[in-house]
């Protein structure tokens, strides 16, 4: 193994160095993602307890379908699915797929 590394190494005396830096910082970001994404559906859930103690305190006022849409909009819940969608799209297995 090491003396395939080091022709490796003498056809592109880069690669090894750029390949340990950016799979050392994909792996640190998937660490950060994965922690982000387990607090996301317990305050989902949250958001959906306010809305309805909301309605139970007002008086006739409901949040529909459409109103509940644009409160996740407004705090930014509806960017996180398209985002984690583009992350499979550039997923090494899923590039290897393409080629």
């Amino acid at each position: 193994m090491a003396r395939v590394a080091a022709q490796i190494d003498s056809i592109d005396p880069e690669l090894a160095n750029q390949l340990r830096q950016v799979s050392g910082r994909i792996v640190r970001l998937a660490r950060m993602l994965e922690g982000e994404l387990h607090r996301l559906p317990p305050l989902e859930m949250r958001l959906e307890q306010v809305v309805r103690q909301f309605e139970d305190n007002s008086a006739g006022v409901a949040v529909d379908d459409e109103l509940f849409e644009q409160l996740a909009e407004r705090f930014g819940l509806l960017q996180v699915r398209p985002a984690l969608q583009r992350l499979e799209r550039v997923h090494p297995d899923a590039l290897d797929d393409e080629q």
